[in-house]
């Protein structure tokens, strides 16, 4: 990766993947901040582009990156990801040690990139593991508010484990023969989590799709929003709730509410436009989850 690389080798007899920060990393990571907050601020004088608040965004960019100067915030990632996928059919590598610029983790065994199943002629399994993907997206973006923010296919590993045993194996004593994947998530360094209003909004966004309101949620976006011009503007509240329901209703009106009628990429990346034009602020964290929901919508559906 660009921050690092990694090697293999044993640690306390372990098999452990070794990543090491690349020297000077943290240096030339500010340099570059430095010059985007420069550039940002010349930005944000012009009238026209204020709306686009440059200096924030650049700041957000930067409370993405900075921590990725410290391999102890990914070692952190790990511990917090495990905790919430402890067991079943996701799993994140162990730390074992872990300081500022070496993070020393388990080794993932007989293990190959998803995206050697895209050309699989084994459908269930490609079908399992689009599933699996979703639902495990969907768990870290609805429930536990503590999001991936790197889930390319690079950084997803496909192991095929010997399926439990069930009662009646028990009972017979027979050895189960087949196999179930489970998938293990690389390169934790950058985590998303959003605000507490801004997740109310994605929830109720959803919600309104479902029940077709959208023009309700539209209103309580704005409500919400820590900033906003719309009110300011006249009929501008309204204009944007209408635009939303508008949004809601296309989607509402599909014959089948299922992931593969919904495309939840297009609905976020144009309620994000339309929160641009009436310039209603959301977390700017919300622009790396709907990239996250591009890239893994594209994936479970190439499964």
């Amino acid at each position: 990766g660009s921050a690092g690389r990694v090697w293999q080798g044993t640690y306390q007899g372990h098999d452990v993947a070794v990543k090491v920060l690349h020297p000077h990393f943290a240096e030339q990571l500010e340099l570059d901040l430095q010059l985007a907050f420069t550039v940002a601020r010349c930005v944000h004088t012009i009238p026209p582009l204020r709306m686009l608040n440059a200096p924030r965004v650049v700041e957000t960019l930067a409370q993405t990156l900075r921590p990725q100067a410290d391999l102890r915030h990914e070692a952190q990632h790990l511990e917090t990801f495990k905790s919430h996928f402890d067991g079943g059919q996701v799993w994140f590598p162990r730390v074992f040690q872990s300081t500022r610029t070496v993070l020393v983790e388990e080794l993932v065994q007989a293990a190959v990139p998803i995206r050697h199943y895209l050309e699989s002629p084994n459908i269930a399994v490609r079908k399992e593991l689009g599933s699996l993907l979703c639902r495990t997206f969907f768990q870290m973006v609805f429930w536990d508010n503590f999001v991936h923010g790197d889930m390319h296919p690079g950084n997803i590993l496909v192991v095929q484990q010997a399926k439990p045993p069930s009662m009646w194996d028990t009972l017979t004593g027979t050895i189960p023969t087949s196999t179930i994947p489970r998938i293990c998530l690389l390169d934790a360094g950058i985590a998303v989590q959003l605000r507490p209003n801004d997740q109310r909004n994605l929830l109720d966004l959803f919600r309104a799709v479902v029940t077709n309101q959208g023009t309700a949620a539209g209103r309580l976006m704005v409500e919400r929003a820590q900033y906003e011009r719309a009110s300011a503007t006249p009929g501008g509240v309204e204009a944007f709730a209408h635009g939303i329901g508008d949004i809601v209703q296309e989607f509402h009106s599909q014959k089948s509410l299922t992931f593969g009628k919904l495309r939840v990429g297009s609905l976020l990346q144009r309620v994000l436009d339309l929160c641009r034009v009436h310039g209603v602020e959301i977390d700017p964290n919300m622009s790396s989850i709907v990239v996250s929901v591009l890239v893994l919508e594209g994936l479970a559906r190439s499964l």
